[in-house]
This record gives C-alpha cells, structure tokens and sequence, in this order.
C-alpha cells in the first residue's frame, strides 16, 4: 500500500462546529416543571462533558496536549473508546489491532489519522494518546479503514502541517490488508518497526525510501527489500501511476499487528 505522497492537493477544511441551542417552553402552565426537566438536561450535559474531560486526561495528559497545541494542531484527537464501524477506538476488541510499544528514550504522543488527515494542522486526528517511555498502548480498527500514524515528541516539527518523521501506514480490508513503514516524509526520522501475523516491516525491509539520497520525497521513491514472497505476507507492485506500492499483507480477515515506535 502507499498514499502518503499520492494525494498532493490539500483542500481547505472548515473547522467549525455546530451547538445546538436548547429552546425553553412557553406554556405558562408546566413553565416550573419544564424549567426543571430544562435543568436537569443541563445538569447531565454538565457532568457527561465532565466525563469526556477526565477520559481525555487519562488518554492524553496535559503536558502533551499543550505540546499538540505548541506544535500546531487543529486540536487533539477524537480518542473513541468503543467500538465504530468508521474510526479507530482505543482498545483491544476489533477485528484489527494495532500494539504500538515506545521503545524510545522519551515519552511520546502517538497520532493517528484517515486517509485525508495528515495535515494535523488542518484536520482533527482520529486519535492522539500519550504513551510514556517503556509503555504501549492498543489501537483497534475498523473494517474498511485507510490511514496512518506517527511518534510525537518535543523535538517534533510540522513541515507543511504534517508530522515530519516516520511514518506507519496501513489499510485493514480483506484480502487486501497491508501495513508498512514510510520513511519519504523524512528519512531521518526515527526507528519504526511494523510486525504482522507473517511480515515484517522496518526501516531496511517492506519499507518506502526517497531516492538519491534526499531526506524527504514525493515522488521518486521505491518499495525496499519487499519482493513478492520474500517472507511470508510480502509483496510487490505497481499502482495505476506507476509508482512502487505494496508492504506487508497475508493477514487474512483479521489480525493483531505490533508496532515498535523507536529512538
């Protein structure tokens, strides 16, 4: 698979968002009752937003979050903790899978996003989940779903409104689901290690490299060390550009994936 670098034009995205306005009734009759109907809605709006606030706190801490705002994020992630047949969710109950493990000697941020929501600037993430050195936290995914993720630590940057380090990258939609490591948005970013059911992608095997020796690519960039059945899983193409694409498939109709965020 490979998307990362295919869609080059970034259309401009709204952020608004709607509130809807509670309307009190006139009828002079029930005005006390409604009244109080009126406030105990208000009293539950009140406490579910309390709710939603503490669940963000234990998912992302303040520290990060401040750190997300510094670098330039359109917001923090939705961070959904039940199961959805559109988005990611925080837990280990799908179908697909995804243990992202930091390896790394900092505490980092894990991001998360659609086919279309790379530009974090623009764009709110689907998830964004403060992982500590040494912990990890799991990803399920719902069928049908395209995107990809990224470590973010203090030394990050946005380059363009993306995150400019490693990324992974996978569709999970059977027979076709494929993961893999993306190293064009910055070859020198840091270590990145995708284990499936039979394949391995890492920054040397099943991965995208710029060539030439440039540090960051569009196009001119090739599938490394991922010939059709050099391991179990692994393939080769071409897409209907003629551009490399392919990774680490053979994962059948579900499958628990690793992901080892390193320095």
């Amino acid at each position: 698979m490979h998307f990362s670098t295919t869609a080059i034009v970034l259309s401009t995205l709204a952020a608004g968002q709607a509130l809807a306005a509670s309307i009190l009734p006139h009828a002079h009759g029930h005005a006390h009752q409604q009244g109080k109907r009126h406030n105990n809605a208000v009293r539950h709006v009140e406490f579910m937003k309390a709710q939603s606030e503490r669940r963000d706190a234990a998912l992302l801490s303040a520290t990060d979050s401040s750190l997300l705002t510094t670098l330039g994020f359109t917001s923090s992630g939705t961070n959904a903790v039940a199961s959805s047949a559109t988005v990611p969710w925080l837990g280990n109950d799908g179908k697909w899978t995804n243990e992202f493990t930091n390896e790394s000697d900092d505490d980092i941020v894990l991001a998360v996003w659609g086919p279309v929501g790379s530009w974090v600037n623009n764009v709110k993430p689907q998830i964004t989940v403060s992982i500590p050195k040494g912990g990890s936290k799991t990803v399920s995914f719902p069928d049908g779903w395209s995107g990809a993720w990224a470590p973010v630590h203090k030394g990050t940057k946005l380059v363009m409104g993306q995150i400019y380090d490693t990324w992974g990258e996978a569709t999970f939609s059977a027979p076709f689901s494929v993961a893999d490591v993306s190293r064009e948005v910055n070859m020198k970013g840091r270590s990145m290690t995708i284990v499936t059911p039979t394949c391995t992608s890492d920054m040397n095997t099943c991965v995208f490299k710029c060539d030439g020796g440039v540090e960051t690519c569009m196009t001119g960039y090739s599938l490394v060390n991922c010939a059709t059945n050099s391991q179990p899983g692994a393939y080769f193409g071409y897409d209907y550009l003629g551009a490399a694409s392919g990774g680490c498939g053979g994962m059948g109709n579900s499958a628990n994936l690793k992901t080892i965020l390193g320095n």
